[in-house]
């Protein structure tokens, strides 16, 4: 079920279990609610159908969400390294912080954004599978999968085929669908508790759309603002001109200021919003 009662930003549902940092989302008309659960991120699909395995309210129920175990560096397509670590190796913090997420939808993909364990942000695109129960023609049956990716179907490189007939798919030779790793925004650095909150602006320069990344600095009341932008294919991309040196600086930064022009401390859980004049 979903929420009945809400206690120190934790939900209490029917079956006893405790959710937090709940995040929902409208996709394509259907309501995703998204909640962190002591063992990962689990979805929830409020599904008005009447579909036979709802609740009363319409809500399928929690299920695990299922997220790829790669990282791939944002514009980097062809480097992806694991995001769990032994003691042999010495570049850790790709894991999720367990700290307060954000979800995005645009007309293709939802988009769940994690703080790392290092401070950047993960980036994982989603698509949603409505599927009929094989036990069940009368019940619908929803999922939330990772995005897909072309490799060359031989190989399963993105870049070498394995020979000349080998060609690029989006399943193996065995037919397992090529996953998309979770991307990572390295330029943005620095987050603590989930401080940030994302949202997706238009843009006339070729791209689809800028994907704005708000990161604020607590008690300095300073704010960073990161513009990067998305291509046709949903994907974040990088251009040289962005970058100043080894990094990609904020596209601007400002501060939070009373009348006196005293700086006023930022605190609580980040939201930005689009406001049309």
């Amino acid at each position: 079920m979903i929420p009945t009662n809400l206690d120190d930003d934790r939900i209490t549902v029917f079956d006893d279990a405790a959710y937090r940092d709940v995040a929902t989302v409208n996709f394509e008309g259907t309501v995703i609610a998204f909640a962190r659960t002591p063992a990962g991120i689990a979805f929830n699909v409020l599904a008005l159908d009447g579909t036979p395995g709802s609740d009363t309210n319409g809500w399928s129920g929690f299920e695990p969400l299922a997220l790829p175990d790669t990282v791939r560096p944002a514009g980097m397509n062809i480097i992806n390294v694991p995001s769990d670590y032994d003691a042999k190796h010495v570049v850790d913090g790709l894991q999720d912080a367990g700290q307060p997420f954000r979800v995005l939808a645009s007309r293709d993909y939802i988009y769940l954004f994690r703080q790392a364990k290092k401070g950047t942000l993960l980036v994982n695109r989603l698509r949603l599978i409505r599927a009929v129960a094989a036990d069940n023609p009368q019940e619908v049956r929803y999922t939330l999968q990772p995005a897909w990716e072309a490799r060359f179907r031989q190989s399963g490189k993105p870049d070498t085929p394995a020979d000349d007939k080998d060609v690029p798919s989006f399943l193996s030779a065995d037919n397992e669908p090529f996953v998309e790793p979770t991307i990572e925004l390295f330029m943005i650095e620095g987050l603590t508790d989930g401080n940030f909150d994302v949202a997706f602006l238009p843009r006339n320069e070729g791209a689809l759309a800028t994907l704005q990344v708000f990161v604020t600095c607590g008690e300095s009341g300073l704010a960073h603002v990161y513009s990067l932008p998305i291509d046709a294919s949903g994907l974040v991309v990088l251009d040289p001109t962005m970058f100043f040196g080894q990094r990609i600086p904020p596209a601007f930064s400002f501060t939070l200021t009373d009348e006196r022009g005293t700086r006023k401390a930022i605190a609580g859980r980040r939201s930005a919003c689009r406001a049309r004049r």
